[in-house]
């Protein structure tokens, strides 16, 4: 597995999580864990008091500048991970950085 994060700076770092081993990210991190086709990872999570929001957040590959956030509440969270995705897919301009100029491609297969 490939863990993506950006740091306290807004550097952008990947780590490699390889069979067998565990990688400690603290908390309030923004990251984003993927892994191959065909591959399964565990990602276990604080329990999230009733206050607290979770949140999605894309950032721009090319300055790491943040291109959009959206905050939700953990109920159903899958449904609103891909209702959330697929809003910001189709929308450019919110792929689009402001400070660089850079457009986020839209992964949608066409």
């Amino acid at each position: 597995m490939t863990l993506p994060y950006i740091d306290e700076n807004d550097r952008r770092h990947e780590v490699q999580i390889r069979e067998g081993d565990v990688f400690l990210l603290p908390r309030l991190v923004p990251h984003s864990p993927q892994r191959p086709t065909g591959t399964i990872g565990l990602v276990i999570e604080r329990r999230r008091k009733a206050h607290e929001l979770d949140a999605v957040v894309w950032f721009c590959q090319k300055c790491h500048n943040t291109l959009h956030r959206v905050e939700y509440w953990r109920d159903n969270k899958a449904m609103k991970i891909k209702e959330i995705a697929a809003a910001f897919n189709a929308d450019k301009e919110l792929r689009s950085c402001k400070r660089c100029g850079a457009v986020l491609p839209d992964p949608t297969p066409t």
